[in-house]
């Protein structure tokens, strides 16, 4: 993602933001959280498309 933003957790901000081609949302648990900062990569997929979420 090249343009990445923290925004409000509202519709309002979402809207404000746009969701140009299409927009997914995704959920994290304090547990997928945790993993994340201990190193570990978050994967997922919607049938077609894959998602990795790693720490920078």
């Amino acid at each position: 993602m090249d343009n990445v933003k923290i925004i409000e957790n509202t519709e309002q901000a979402k809207k404000e933001y746009g969701y140009m081609w299409g927009a997914d949302t995704f959920y994290l648990t304090r547990e997928m959280i945790e993993a994340l900062l201990n190193g570990k990569c978050i994967a997922g997929d919607n049938g077609e498309y894959v998602t990795f979420i790693e720490m920078e």
